[in-house]
């Protein structure tokens, strides 16, 4: 019972039995001033005074009540016995604390060793997880990481160990037309820029690639002014980094500018936010591969100039999507090569083949 409604009840049955305080006090053998306090709720009497009052006022006690009574009573003694233990643990903590200091006082030397080297020693195994965690979760911040992978192409020449090279365009088109548990299909040019001119300022030491629209999509580039949807369709589009964006244009609007890049005009479509340091790709100007696409990329197999990125689709069996790359790599270059055999006819290149790692 609740100490309010206890005090009320007890009240309640005292005015009903006609006794004053002065006589329920004596009949309980208690104190006018405890019959007080109870009935005005200022003190949590025990289970049995309660017990002895009610049995003077004829009411029988429910048990429901007297072990609610205990509960109560038992849940006031652990608080109280806890404020003990607090202010006892608090001495104790200032004892302790008292006597470190007085020892550091008295080997000021020893303890400054001992605390440089426990700082040293916290800091270091920090950076250390940081830096595991860092290495750990590189490129794995991307939601679809685990359906995502590398296609690259391993050639043999005679003997010689094979050599890994980059993928040619008609195999990511290829891959996109004919292998269906590839979702998508992304590329990037192997051939890079550095330094372009706006106005007539030129900036150079940029980290700048050609890329398709799909590779802004897969790798979750987010634009945060302009979008992707003119970069696939106008071939001289382009796509900045914020970073890159204040550099080139300060406050101004980088979204609409005009970018001169090899004698060609480019158009900046959208800006970006900066990839995380963990990312493999730290490009902080993107153009559209189709700028660099010549009429006939379509059908140069001997091309080695693109790297292809592949997003599986989630039930897809992996292995399985790679070996269908390798097919389809296969019947793809049956075709002669130009270079394929050299002079005598030796064989130059022994064999070719794709595959995948995981990004």
């Amino acid at each position: 019972m609740e100490q309010p409604n206890l005090g009320k009840r007890i009240s309640k049955l005292r005015k009903a039995k006609g006794l004053t305080q002065r006589e329920l006090a004596e009949q309980c053998k208690l104190s006018v001033r405890t019959i007080q306090r109870i009935e005005n709720s200022i003190v949590t009497p025990r289970a049995y005074t309660v017990k002895v009052i009610f049995a003077a006022l004829g009411y029988d006690f429910p048990k429901k009540d007297y072990h609610s009574m205990k509960i109560h009573f038992e849940h006031v003694c652990n608080n109280l016995k806890n404020l003990f233990n607090l202010k006892i643990n608090t001495i104790v903590m200032f004892y302790h604390l008292k006597i470190f200091l007085r020892n550091m006082r008295r080997n000021y030397t020893y303890s400054g060793i001992n605390i440089t080297g426990l700082a040293i020693g916290i800091t270091a195994s920090v950076l250390i997880f940081m830096w595991v965690h860092h290495e750990r979760n590189y490129n794995r911040f991307y939601p679809d990481a685990d359906r995502i992978y590398r296609v690259f192409n391993s050639i043999k020449f005679g003997d010689n160990d094979p050599y890994i090279f980059p993928s040619t365009y008609p195999l990511a088109m290829a891959i996109s037309n004919n292998i269906p548990e590839v979702e998508s299909a992304a590329m990037m040019s192997s051939s890079m820029f550095n330094r372009f001119r706006v106005g007539d300022e030129i900036f150079s030491g940029l980290s700048g690639v050609y890329v398709n629209k799909t590779w802004l999509d897969m790798f979750y580039y987010k634009p945060v002014d302009g979008s992707f949807d003119a970069f696939g369709n106008h071939p001289h589009s382009i796509v900045l980094t914020e970073t890159e964006a204040a550099k080139c244009f300060g406050e101004s609007r980088a979204v609409g500018q005009v970018i001169t890049m090899n004698d060609a005009d480019y158009t900046v479509q959208a800006v970006v936010k900066d990839n995380p340091s963990n990312s493999s790709f730290k490009y902080n100007v993107m153009a559209s591969i189709n700028s660099v696409l010549n009429e006939n990329a379509g059908q140069d197999w001997n091309g080695f100039n693109f790297f292809i990125f592949v997003k599986i689709h989630r039930n897809a069996d992996a292995v399985q999507v790679c070996e269908n790359i390798n097919d389809t790599s296969e019947i793809s270059l049956k075709s002669p090569w130009p270079f394929h055999r050299c002079g005598s006819g030796s064989p130059f290149v022994s064999y070719i083949s794709a595959a995948c790692w995981p990004l």
